[in-house]
C-alpha cells in the first residue's frame, strides 16, 4: 500500500533476509514467485545489489541477507490497489 499511495520517492535500498528478497526478485514461473512479487512489481522495479554473509555481523545471525534496490515506476499505475490485490489473492489461492 505504501508503494501506491505515497508521495513520489527516488529509490529505497533495503537489506532483507535472503529468502524474502528472493520472493521480491522472483520472475513468473519461478518457485518463489508470489503475491508479494506481483504486488511489488506493479509499483516498483527491484534489483539485487549484493548478498551479505552472516559472518559480516557480530553476533552472527542464523540467516543470509541480500541488499536490494526498489525504484518506483513512474508514473504510478492507475490501479485501485484493493481491487488489484483481491484479484492477485484469487490467482495465488
Amino acid at each position: 500500500r505504501r508503494l501506491c499511495g505515497a508521495a513520489p520517492w527516488r529509490s529505497a535500498v533495503l537489506m532483507l533476509q535472503r529468502e524474502y528478497a528472493e520472493r521480491l526478485l522472483a520472475d513468473p514461473g519461478e518457485q518463489p514467485f508470489s503475491r508479494l512479487s506481483m504486488n511489488v512489481r506493479l509499483f516498483a522495479r527491484v534489483e539485487r545489489l549484493f548478498d551479505v554473509k552472516p559472518g559480516s555481523f557480530i553476533p552472527q545471525p542464523q540467516v543470509h541477507s541480500t541488499v536490494v534496490r526498489l525504484v518506483p515506476r513512474l508514473p504510478v499505475p492507475d490501479v485501485h490497489f484493493s481491487e488489484w490485490d483481491a484479484m492477485v489473492r484469487l490467482i495465488f489461492w
